[in-house]
């Protein structure tokens, strides 16, 4: 049955494998995989529904183009954020959500473990401080406020080689960002200059270990869009 939707849908040949490639890994069994992609391609037969196939191949390009900006320009992590920003701006306005509501919405998809290995790999620095020893915890909101910011500021300001979010070794990794909006209020973790906020970061967070849990979140957004068609 799922073969016979597969072929009918064009699901086949070079096209299933760069997806199987994709997704593989995070599903536990080829069936589970296998019954991913007949969620999505199911509400083409089911309700002329585009939507989900147009996400799933949005997710796997720009996701892609994200991962393979490293071999071009290796190092400029503003450049990784701005597709995946692109990705889920692409989500946001093919489930037609408000940009507000998505954001929210995807961050609470990030799983537990997801939010533990991000919130435990990336501290706020206090400026204030010689010895930078006073640190900040962050929210997983406000590590997507930096994300965006990191987005912002490469798009408009041509910024991109200043902020490394990603350490390529297990040392910790001190970093700044610049931008034009305060994203923490406590003056203590910024320094101002003309309409610019400066903060510093301390990050051990990996890409490879990032992008899996931000996959993750991706499909489980899909799925739950794929929930709510059947159920209207």
């Amino acid at each position: 049955m799922k073969v016979n939707l597969f072929n009918e849908v064009g699901f086949t040949g070079e096209y299933r494998n760069t997806m199987k490639s994709f997704y593989g890994p995070y599903f536990d069994s080829a069936e589970k995989l296998d019954s991913f992609f007949y969620s999505v391609f199911k509400t083409e037969k089911d309700h002329s529904n585009y939507l989900p196939r147009r996400m799933m191949n949005q997710i796997q390009r720009f996701i892609s183009l994200a991962k393979d900006i490293e071999i071009i320009r290796p190092g400029v992590d503003s450049l990784r954020i701005i597709f995946l920003k692109i990705c889920l701006e692409s989500l946001a306005s093919l489930s037609k959500t408000d940009k507000k509501s998505f954001y929210k919405h995807f961050a609470e998809l990030i799983s537990d473990d997801g939010k533990k290995y991000i919130l435990n790999n990336i501290k706020l620095i206090d400026l204030k401080s010689e010895d930078k020893q006073y640190k900040k915890d962050l929210t997983i909101d406000n590590f997507f406020d930096i994300i965006k910011s990191m987005r912002e500021m490469a798009i408009h300001e041509g910024i991109c080689w200043e902020t490394q979010l990603f350490s390529s070794d297990d040392m910790p990794l001190i970093t700044t960002l610049t931008t034009n909006k305060n994203i923490f209020t406590d003056s203590k973790f910024y320094s101002k200059s003309g309409c610019d906020f400066e903060y510093c970061f301390e990050t051990t967070l990996k890409f490879e270990e990032f992008i899996y849990y931000f996959i993750e979140a991706c499909i489980s957004y899909l799925l739950k869009f794929i929930d709510d068609i059947y159920s209207k």
